[in-house]
Formats: C-alpha cells, structure tokens, sequence
C-alpha cells in the first residue's frame, strides 16, 4: 500500500478559544490585511471586495488574517481587526495584534489570553 496524506480544503475562520495554545505562521505571505462584514445575528464573517468596502465603510471593518494553528494541529484564519478609521480600536484587539506578532518571534507557543 502507498501511504496517503489528507489534503486541507476547509479552513475556519475564527478568533482562537481561550483554552487554545496557539502559532502564527512566521511568514508574511501567511497574513494579509482584508475588509470583512460581519452578520452578528447569524454569527459570520464574510471577506468582501476592496470595490465594495468602499461604498459600505460603515457596515465593514479591515483585519489581518493570520494563519494559524493550535496544539490540535487544526489550522485556522485568525482575523484581527485593526483600528478603526477614527482610531478606535477595542482592547481585545489592540492584545491580539501583539499576541499574534509574539508568536510570529518564538520558536515556543504562546497562549492567547483575553482582555476583559
């Protein structure tokens, strides 16, 4: 018999749990900044164009999306959200930025932790 490898071809996007040890991929073709809408009653995210995020700015929001990977080996996109045009940004968001360049600098995981 020859050995088989699984292929990936779903990857969630979500924030990390908060039991979650979690890497970012070091590599900057592994992150890149996208505009996304986000459904709050059904609880999805959706990318959308950079055409169409100009014509709904105050129904979108800009993120990095970073691939990652927990202790489980589950690879995921984790978007992080950057300020907002008028510089306001939430703190869970200013420690996740942080969070996710810390793992990119260390060969060891780092726990995502969640600022109340």
């Amino acid at each position: 018999m020859t050995p088989t490898r699984s292929r990936l071809t779903t990857v969630p996007v979500r924030k990390p749990n908060p039991q979650d040890w979690v890497r970012v991929h070091p590599g900057v073709n592994y992150r890149m900044e996208f505009a996304f809408i986000e459904l709050k009653d059904d609880r999805e995210l959706y990318l959308i164009h950079s055409n169409v995020a100009a014509d709904a700015s105050n129904e979108t929001f800009s993120a990095t999306l970073y691939t990652a990977i927990n202790r489980q080996r589950v690879v995921f996109l984790w978007p992080v959200r950057l300020p907002a045009a008028d510089g306001r940004e939430l703190d869970w968001h200013r420690s996740a930025r942080p969070g996710g360049r810390a793992c990119n600098d260390s060969v060891d995981s780092s726990r995502v932790q969640y600022v109340a």
